[in-house]
């Protein structure tokens, strides 16, 4: 089971440091039911079965959870802080509909009495396939309850048995049916990378998720947790640890064939059919808004103030029945931290973040975004909208972008391939299988070094589109610093004496260099038109400066070669006579 993260200890008033006024940030609850009948060998989550509550009855959470709530309006209040009327509720756990719907029912009331919804609030509730029915699931929808997700992981019996998942699998797609009908959105959570999984199995899954008509899919890659019954098995030789490479081909298949279906993935993990059908739940926590976690281990943010409950149901019945705060530790988040935060929350989500919103956050958010760029989580796209309205996914400080393609392609070729997922072999042309004839994954395959990394089909060609005008840049500029010393020792000269006439058998010595530099002087003349152009589209604003001055320098060049003939002498002769 995952450990709490350490910080102060929580005043047990509940009055909580409020770092800066956040009155314009919406607000948002989030209920943990930490009950599992039987847990799960990945889950690190903070969750108990029955032999593991010391006494607390699972019937009486609801009561704990709604005491909560009472507490936490007076903690906002001793601590200056006012909540808006509330934007999401999201029970998770756990399993939240292993209470009974009653008991939801009445927290969700709770919530309602005390905080008030806006007026298109998105109410979501966690569920096993296996612990509701349609008596229950209308239950929850006559309460308000707008949304439920579904943990299907697998469609695959030994990928379920292997994450100990003990539900039935033709139970995912008869309640996903009944809570369509019923008027739910409905979303299903699935893991890819158990040991043993292969990319067919994970097709089936993709595949049987796509059948079920969701307006919403979660797709996370399994991470094998310290402490967890997987990492023992797999530590002993029981399991075979998971395959990185083979994680990455999964989700470019989650990709494909979810995009297929009319899916789009609006963040890391999570596809949705519409951008109303997305969690807004979650792009609460990615955008850094205020939520209030309630319930044992619940972690909450409230104005650049980071909380945590005790871990255990019994010490937080405890707690709340001597009055006393049921926040073990606090974190007052600086604002240094608060900028970097930001930048690495946002940019899971697909609108990223622009440029002018980056300018004031500071320089360790700067750095977060270039060891982003250099790790090539963020690509450069083939154009930039504007220097000072630039998405940041879309690119930022390209000269690292630089550094790092231009080394990528110094150490490894790479080619696009196709991949069967069905006979799992590869193929180097051709969109679809010889073998079976189903349509194959495009994948980008090493063929010298494997410590290179792989950027994507469009990082390539944004790659090449940046060094084009590099190479350009840096002719033009070598070209002036080459012209600059041509000319320079004829202006010495020329200040020094009186010389009329250079000596011309030293001139002829030296023509066929200077007949040399003139055409690669013509050269650069047209890389730098070239270079001005894209470097104005594709660059920063500085870069294309510098490429300015160079092609400036470039042009006085060549009109200096095209007298050549008159003087019949080389550039530097030209300037002392």
């Amino acid at each position: 089971m995952a450990q709490l993260p350490r910080g102060e200890v929580a005043d047990p008033t509940g009055k909580i440091p409020i770092g800066f006024d956040a009155s314009d940030k919406s607000f948002h609850a989030y209920v943990h039911v930490p009950y599992c009948l039987t847990r799960c060998g990945y889950c690190d989550f903070n969750t108990y079965t029955a032999s593991e509550l010391s006494g607390n009855k699972r019937e009486d959470y609801f009561e704990l959870v709604i005491r909560e709530i009472d507490f936490s309006l007076r903690s906002m209040a001793i601590s200056g802080f006012r909540p808006k009327p509330l934007s999401t509720v999201f029970f998770g756990g756990g399993t939240p509909t292993l209470l009974e719907s009653k008991d939801l029912v009445a927290i969700l009331e709770k919530l309602r009495s005390s905080f008030g919804f806006v007026e298109e609030v998105e109410i979501t509730t966690e569920a096993n396939p296996d612990s509701v029915d349609e008596k229950y699931l209308a239950a929850l929808k006559e309460a308000g309850f707008t949304r439920i997700s579904f943990g299907m992981q697998s469609q695959v019996d030994h990928v379920l048995k292997v994450l100990e998942r003990t539900h039935n699998p033709e139970n995912v797609a008869k309640n996903v049916s009944i809570a369509r009908q019923l008027g739910f959105q409905v979303s299903v959570d699935l893991i890819y990378g158990a040991p043993g999984e292969s990319l067919s199995d994970w097709q089936v899954t993709l595949d049987s998720a796509v059948d079920l008509d969701t307006d919403h899919i979660s797709a996370y890659s399994l991470i094998v947790e310290p402490g967890t019954k997987l990492h023992r098995q797999i530590a002993s030789g029981e399991l075979a640890k998971p395959d990185e490479d083979l994680h990455a081909l999964m989700y470019e298949a989650a990709e494909q064939t979810l995009v297929a279906a009319g899916f789009h993935n609006y963040e890391v993990s999570n596809w949705a059919k519409s951008v109303e059908s997305r969690s807004k739940h979650n792009i609460s926590y990615w955008q850094s808004k205020n939520w209030w976690g309630y319930g044992p281990g619940a972690h909450s943010y409230i104005s650049g103030t980071r909380f945590w409950n005790v871990k255990h149901p019994a010490a937080y019945a405890e707690r709340l029945s001597g009055g006393v705060s049921p926040a073990l530790e606090l974190e007052q988040v600086s604002e240094q931290d608060r900028n970097v935060e930001r930048v690495m929350l946002e940019l899971r989500l697909i609108e990223g973040m622009k440029l002018s919103e980056l300018k004031d956050l500071g320089f360790a958010s700067k750095e977060a975004v270039a060891e982003l760029i250099i790790d090539e989580l963020v690509v450069p796209e083939l154009v930039f909208k504007t220097c000072f309205n630039l998405p940041l996914r879309a690119g930022f400080w390209p000269i690292w972008w630089f550094v790092r393609c231009l080394a990528f392609r110094l150490v490894a070729e790479r080619k696009q391939m196709g991949y069967c997922i069905s006979c799992q072999e590869n193929f180097t042309e051709g969109k679809f299988c010889p073998n079976c004839g189903k349509q194959t994954v495009d994948v980008v395959m090493e063929t010298e070094t494997p410590a290179a990394e792989v950027p994507s089909s469009t990082g390539q060609l944004a790659m090449w589109s940046h060094l084009i005008p590099i190479i350009a840049g840096f002719l033009s500029l070598l070209t002036f610093i080459t012209i600059f010393l041509l000319w320079v020792p004829g202006l010495v000269i020329r200040g020094l004496t009186n010389v009329t006439e250079f000596d011309r058998r030293h001139a002829t010595e030296s023509m066929n260099f200077q007949l040399t530099m003139l055409i690669v002087t013509v050269t650069t003349g047209v890389l730098g038109v070239l270079t001005l152009f894209i470097g104005f589209i594709v660059l920063l604003p500085l870069w294309a400066i510098i490429q300015l001055v160079a092609l400036i320098f470039t042009i006085q060049a060549t009109m200096a070669a095209s007298k050549l003939k008159e003087y019949r002498y080389p550039i530097a002769i030209r300037f002392v006579k």
